[in-house]
């Protein structure tokens, strides 16, 4: 939960924002002068091992120099290290002194926002060793969401804690969370991050590149089946299209849809499946037209197995006229990738008040089940088994924050589900 931090509280942490400032253009002088012009060069060649230089405005900034400044060691020790011996480092305020010696004995580490105050600063958690802080933080919390995943190192001078450098790009927890503890699970001594400096910088950067250029994943429908859109063309005799729709309604999980005109019906071919949050998959759609018979499927396979079913049921009504494809178009959904997020998606707020609640409420009622589901992430157990052990309560905790942060992340939301309302049910801690 988020402390009370009231407007005379900003006052401390706006003189240790200047020290931070005094701090670097002074280390920057004394790199400049003692390891020459091309420092900040050098510094992007080491972080992106020569394929890249230091540009003005680069979003990576933030991180990289102050990096170069308090934790890159190239041979000769770090900036700081050298400057604080030096006439000029005891010139300054005791308050400065006291931040460069913090951030030099600070490691990198990933952070999670466990509560965010917009312009203010977050309660995190360090990830690697599980300390947690208040960070007072004006500009990253305008875009940070609860649980996000922060990459910086934060530092503590006269009691008040600040990030004095951080990757420009917070990491959405429902994607990134599991690779990163496991990351620091596997590669990484908790009791000497310090020394993990690099290892973590690059690890941040390849899930930026990761999250900046995403790769699509290989798409199938829910049977596994590789996507192509398949539609079949049948004919009939137009006098018997009465009693071809008798049939149809008598045939096993072929559904019609309530409204009807003179000139289309339409059915639903659906499966019914046992695990999961639905209880029925659409697995084809059928028009009946006046002399005839669409299907349409999203796969060859199920084009093929509802072929068969119609010519077992309706062969002595329907004469198969001809079958096409039309394989995904990847790059178009590449060029959709890259639009406005939330471009095209339902907006509940714009549906009738009847409608919008049936929508919520089947919602509400899927995310509900999710606690007696079996879950391959809790080892097969349902969130509700899980959370019998210490263990169990803290993944399955967790991830509910993982889809809290994908909800809270998404521009334009389809649904608004409380997550407390689980955790209440599964007698987790509210947050």
């Amino acid at each position: 939960m988020l402390a009370d931090h009231a407007e005379s509280d900003q006052v401390a942490p706006r003189l240790i924002n200047r020290c931070s400032e005094e701090a670097v253009q002074v280390l920057l002088a004394h790199a400049v002068q003692t390891r020459g012009t091309g420092f900040l060069d050098d510094t992007w060649r080491a972080i992106w091992t020569g394929q890249r230089r230091f540009v003005q405005g680069d979003p990576f900034g933030h991180l990289a120099i102050p990096w170069g400044l308090y934790l890159w060691d190239s041979g000769t020790g770090t900036v700081a290290a050298d400057f604080l011996g030096t006439p000029a480092a005891r010139r300054l305020s005791t308050r400065t002194r006291a931040f460069i010696e913090a951030c030099r004995t600070e490691p990198l580490t990933f952070w999670q926002a466990e509560a965010v105050e917009p312009g203010t600063g977050m309660s995190v958690r360090d990830m690697a060793t599980g300390r947690e802080c208040f960070v007072f933080e004006r500009s990253a919390t305008q875009v940070i969401v609860p649980w996000d995943l922060v990459f910086g190192q934060i530092v503590a001078v006269d009691g008040i804690h600040t990030l004095s450098m951080s990757g420009p790009y917070a990491l959405p927890a429902a994607r990134f969370r599991q690779g990163v503890e496991r990351f620091l699970a596997e590669e990484v001594d908790q009791a000497s991050l310090l020394d993990h400096s690099q290892d973590l910088l690059d690890f941040y950067l390849g899930c930026v590149d990761e999250l900046l250029h995403p790769q699509l994943p290989e798409l199938a429908n829910s049977d596994g089946d590789p996507l192509d859109w398949t539609t079949s063309t049948y004919r009939f005799d137009p006098d018997q299209r009465g009693r071809l729709l008798g049939r149809l309604d008598q045939m096993r999980n072929i559904k019609a849809d309530p409204i009807e005109s003179q000139d289309k019906a339409e059915y639903t071919w659906l499966s019914q499946r046992r695990d999961g949050p639905l209880e029925q998959v659409s697995r084809g759609r059928l028009e009946v037209h006046g002399e005839t018979l669409v299907t349409q499927c999203n796969s060859r396979k199920r084009d093929r197995l509802l072929r068969q079913r119609l010519n077992k049921n309706l062969s002595d009504l329907l004469e198969h006229e001809e079958t096409t494809h039309k394989p995904l178009d990847l790059e178009a959904m590449k060029a959709a990738s890259k639009r406005e997020p939330g471009a095209g998606a339902i907006d509940p707020a714009a549906l009738p008040p009847e409608a919008r609640e049936q929508l919520q409420q089947m919602l509400d009622d899927i995310h509900m089940r999710w606690a007696d589901e079996s879950v391959p992430a809790l080892g097969g157990q349902t969130p509700r088994q899980a959370v019998q052990t210490e263990t169990g309560r803290r993944e399955v905790g967790q991830l509910l924050n993982d889809f809290d942060n994908r909800q809270r992340r998404a521009p334009n939301p389809q649904d608004n589900f409380d997550y407390n309302r689980l955790r209440k049910e599964l007698g987790l801690e509210l947050e």
